[in-house]
């Protein structure tokens, strides 16, 4: 795990530690891996302070448009949350308040991607399912693309489950 110049910070609503990133060159990496080759689950508490063009929560995958899986905090600068998975991509049906804490989980069951706000879905789509690939550049907060914005919010409680969390699921976990 390396920060580069994310800060782990104590948030106002809770207890734990989160990851706050300054929107100028902060992100995290991870190390490469099969992170995604079937059914999946992103999930993430999310404060964001502006809407950059296409800020992400996360992008993994091999360089712009190479084996992508990546959930935007909003699509483009619409403030709505994007979901895009090798090459297919979809924006929820509302937006994100700013400065305010919301709920934001992508799912992948089968070929059926659903993004949910606070728990409620928010979004559905048609998708292919991620190539089974070692994804190299695995980022919180950056993207793989030039020119896409550094994330300007607050992380906590980011999750990446193999397995499409139905909404009932969801809506248990996200307060624990």
């Amino acid at each position: 795990l390396n920060k580069n110049g994310a800060d782990v910070t104590s948030t106002n609503n809770s207890n734990t530690n989160a990851l706050d990133f300054d929107g100028g060159d902060d992100y995290v990496s991870l190390p490469p891996g099969i992170y995604f080759n079937g059914d999946f689950t992103i999930e993430c508490w999310v404060y964001p302070r502006s809407f950059g063009n296409w800020a992400r929560i996360i992008d993994f995958g091999n360089g712009a448009g190479s084996n992508n899986v990546l959930l935007a905090y909003t699509y483009g600068t619409s403030g709505a949350p994007g979901f895009y998975v090798e090459g297919a991509q979809f924006a929820a049906n509302q937006t994100l308040p700013l400065n305010q804490w919301s709920h934001i989980a992508a799912t992948l069951s089968g070929t059926t991607a659903t993004i949910y706000i606070n728990g409620l879905a928010a979004g559905t789509a048609n998708f292919p399912t991620p190539v089974s690939i070692t994804r190299n550049n695995c980022y919180i907060g950056k993207s793989n693309w030039n020119g896409d914005a550094y994330a300007d919010a607050v992380f906590d409680e980011l999750r990446i489950w193999n397995t499409a969390k139905t909404p009932s699921e969801i809506q248990a976990s996200m307060n624990t």
